[in-house]
């Protein structure tokens, strides 16, 4: 069995993994060694097939979950594709990714005919108010409406830190209020990125390389820091593509957006997001300075032109 998750929410798919996962131990296996987790970041054709045909010692059932396809090579791609028909009752392939950066790729149209394709866009307005009171809900916490649109105004669809940041309010006071927020959301750093952003735009190197330091010097934390000017550099790349047009963001974040969108060509916001893409996974499997990397990712985004 494939299940394809797929979407720019990565919070809830990686939410939805986790309950599969669960649902599989709790009836298959209790000792949870016939599950396994394959990166397409270092992806082996060959482990990949071992993984899906290898069962436990006390049964022959497996999960095994596939993240970061967009990674693996194109003709790699093409013989993961041909692997799907193969695999057996026993075992049950979960792949997660974000949507593709080519809607006319060759394995995310095979994978939407999969078993089961769930897809996981950015909440609405309307929804990601909803999804801020039902976690506060969970926590036995209230929040008040001016304090929910601050918080969706500085995280807007990072699911990640919007649900971080509930639980370290909640943790302080179960009555979350715009005074409560004052004391933990350093809005700082949501006015630097986009302060850091327009540094990127005028080509600034100087300027943006100080931004940067600023907040690390101020404490902030690097995988977050990551996190936020990616999310904000997906929100341009949107931008530029549609103009504005249909995308569910708050009307102070679009009109910033538009505006910084200018500054840059659709080609390389989607280079931008990408390297940052590259760059939190660097991090995450060596020791290479988080200052350093953004450094040297900044001066290359700065010797190149203004797009006219």
């Amino acid at each position: 069995m494939v299940i394809f998750l797929y979407g720019e929410d990565g919070y809830r798919r990686a939410q939805r993994v986790q309950v599969l996962r669960d649902a599989f131990v709790k009836k298959f296996d209790s000792s949870s060694v016939s599950t396994s987790e394959i990166a397409g970041t270092n992806f082996s054709i060959d482990e990949f097939r071992k993984a899906i045909r290898s069962g436990g010692l006390f049964t022959q059932k497996r999960f095994v979950v596939l993240t970061d396809v967009w990674h693996i090579p194109s003709d790699t791609q093409k013989q993961l594709a041909q692997e799907f028909d193969s695999i057996s009752a026993d075992t049950i392939l979960c792949i997660s990714a974000e949507t593709p950066p080519r809607k006319d790729n060759a394995l995310f149209k095979r994978l939407l005919t999969v078993d089961t394709v769930e897809a996981y866009t950015a909440l609405t307005q309307t929804q990601l108010r909803g999804f801020i009171q039902k976690t506060c809900t969970k926590l036995n916490a209230t929040i008040d409406s001016r304090a929910t649109e601050k918080l969706m105004v500085t995280f807007g669809n990072d699911l990640w830190a919007l649900t971080h940041e509930i639980h370290k309010l909640a943790n302080y006071s179960k009555q979350i209020t715009t005074d409560t927020l004052a004391i933990f959301i350093d809005e700082a750093l949501n006015d630097n990125i986009f302060h850091l952003t327009d540094a990127l735009g005028n080509r600034n190197a100087k300027r943006a390389t100080e931004l940067l330091h600023d907040q690390f010097d101020s404490g902030a934390n690097a995988q977050y820091l990551i996190a936020m000017l990616g999310r904000h550099i997906g929100t341009l790349l949107k931008v530029k593509k549609t103009a504005g047009r249909g995308l569910k963001l708050h009307s102070f974040v679009l009109e910033k957006s538009l505006a910084q969108a200018k500054r840059f060509s659709e080609q390389e916001l989607d280079s931008l997001y990408w390297r940052l893409l590259e760059i939190d996974q660097k991090l995450k499997t060596s020791n290479t300075s988080t200052p350093i990397l953004l450094d040297l990712y900044i001066i290359d985004i700065c010797q190149t032109k203004t797009p006219a």
